[in-house]
């Protein structure tokens, strides 16, 4: 795709959440803008596979530890949440703090830096 081509389904999306925005409120404005935009990144991403895996350095290896991250930090706020009955917030915070102390480890201790 094309920049232009970008250019114009990101500004129509916004202008289709602009519209659900007025006439079914304003959260749903925003979730509808969000979607469609994180929808088109996606589809233009895997359109340039290759580009963007070679502008991130993108490994294998790599790929497997950020999701891991995002695993874990999953994982822990469910745990805190339903185990330690911690609120929302904090339990998000306290999640990605501790799966990032996790991920910081690893990358440090890894002789291969992924």
């Amino acid at each position: 795709m094309r920049c232009t081509s970008c250019g114009w389904l990101l500004g129509s999306s916004l202008v289709i959440a602009i519209v659900v925005g007025i006439l079914h409120g304003m959260m749903n404005g925003f979730w509808t803008g969000l979607g469609l935009s994180l929808a088109l990144t996606f589809v233009w991403a895997a359109m340039n596979l290759e580009t963007v895996k070679d502008s991130l350095g993108a490994s294998p290896q790599k790929i497997t530890s950020w999701l891991m991250f995002v695993l874990l930090t999953i994982l822990f706020y469910v745990i805190f949440t339903v185990t330690f009955q911690f609120p929302s917030a904090g339990s998000l915070i306290l999640a990605t703090i501790t799966a990032g102390f996790g991920w910081w480890s690893y990358y440090t201790l890894e002789p291969a830096k992924a």
